[in-house]
């Protein structure tokens, strides 16, 4: 046994645990990769649940943490990491997201893959400290993808030709026959673009037609059938109107998301 392992062991075996509020990383559903982004929490309470194997003999202890309300995306921002809140609309958003094998929880037990490095974060309370002491291990979990903040992801100074705004257009629509060809020549093609991002909430009040498919609760995907990595693409957002993107723009709106990268015409 490594001597990090014996630690870790110590750690979770000892009473200091946790402080009120301690944070727990949680890993997310699955990019299509295979790698996962990377979530935090405020815990509430920590809870030890008694286990029995098989053969009904005392099996090893669990440790399930009650999570608190806010949660939120750890981000990678110019070269530092930051947590950003998500505004979860419900539990049922929280479980998929978060990969809770479909049940609407509000915890979850503690275990070396989905709650990476618990036995440290948890003596942690205050984000910004965490990152400054953690900020390396954290960055190394195996197997995650962090998001990226404004400065790491995009060239905001860039300018796009509307040619260059339509082919993304095409690129990304899995079936041709749903690519916006009149909306693409009429709109996209004649005007310049930048990467920015933009006010999902503000589109609902400049697009009333994407307000009205919001409000209607439609979805072209069935979500289990939606690769997380495809929420990540820009959206195109001319005068105000969101020209690609609906299901995109209202999924992440029922996450709580307050913001997404766009093409915005220029």
């Amino acid at each position: 046994m490594n001597l990090r392992k014996i630690i870790r062991e110590i750690l979770e075996n000892a009473s200091n645990l946790w402080i009120n509020g301690g944070i727990l990383l949680i890993k997310g559903k699955d990019f299509e990769d295979g790698t996962q982004p990377l979530y935090a929490v405020h815990i509430v309470n920590l809870m030890q649940l008694n286990r029995k194997k098989k053969d009904e003999t005392e099996g090893a202890p669990a440790k399930m943490a009650i999570l608190g309300d806010d949660l939120y995306r750890v981000i990678l921002d110019d070269g530092k990491l930051r947590a950003a809140k998500i505004d979860w609309k419900n539990l049922g958003s929280i479980s998929r997201t978060l990969k809770f094998n479909g049940r609407q929880s509000h915890a979850v037990t503690l275990n070396n893959n989905k709650t990476p490095l618990h036995w440290e974060t948890l003596k942690y309370n205050y984000f910004p400290k965490m990152f400054m002491e953690m900020g390396n291990e954290i960055m190394n979990i195996p197997n995650i993808k962090l998001a990226l903040g404004l400065t790491e992801s995009f060239d905001t100074e860039k300018i796009w030709t509307g040619k260059e705004v339509n082919q993304h257009i095409t690129n990304i629509t899995p079936d041709h026959s749903d690519i916006p060809d009149y909306f693409m020549s009429k709109f996209i093609a004649p005007r310049k673009f930048k990467m920015q991002e933009v006010n999902l909430k503000s589109l609902l009040e400049t697009d009333p037609s994407f307000k009205e498919y919001f409000d209607s609760g439609e979805e072209r995907y069935d979500y289990d059938d939606v690769n997380e990595d495809d929420l990540n693409n820009e959206l195109v957002v001319v005068d105000g109107t969101l020209l690609d993107g609906y299901s995109r723009a209202s999924e992440l709106l029922r996450r709580g998301e307050g913001v997404a990268v766009a093409f915005v015409a220029i």
